[in-house]
């Protein structure tokens, strides 16, 4: 059998919490009238609520290389769409940079996500799509 090695390697670890209040922000965006939370991409309700009665979702953030956390900066999306989501467009430089093109400029609340074999539609509500853009647009410069 074969030797086990070890090395010891750096790596780069986020310091800065993730936010209470996205979760928050996301979860009024995208609760319908039925009380039900529904994912930007799959447009379904989310898969369960946690024990506190609040849907479990993943806040993702839209794009990697942003410099300031922010609220508008984040998805709601159900566990399946999440992980297809960084897989998808967040491991792949050129995917985000057409997804920042493609919100921009978008005249629809709704931009067009290659994943993998599938394209999907993620949708937004106004105020979320609006500010999306204008913080986007003020990365950009």
């Amino acid at each position: 059998s074969e030797r086990v090695n070890y090395e010891k390697k750096t790596r780069s670890v986020r310091t800065s919490a993730g936010s209470k209040e996205t979760s928050t922000y996301l979860r009024n965006l995208y609760t319908n009238e039925d009380d039900e939370q529904v994912c930007q991409l799959c447009h379904d309700v989310m898969p369960f609520r946690k024990r506190d009665g609040n849907f479990y979702f993943d806040a993702v953030e839209v794009v990697r290389g942003l410099e300031r956390e922010r609220n508008e900066a984040y998805l709601g999306l159900c566990p399946t769409c999440a992980a297809k989501y960084k897989e998808f467009v967040k491991r792949d430089p050129k995917v985000n940079e057409n997804l920042v093109e493609d919100i921009l400029e978008s005249e629809e609340n709704t931009v067009l996500v290659e994943l993998g074999d599938n394209t999907a539609e993620l949708r937004f509500v106004d105020s979320h799509f609006h500010d999306l853009k204008v913080l986007l647009s003020t990365t950009e410069e």
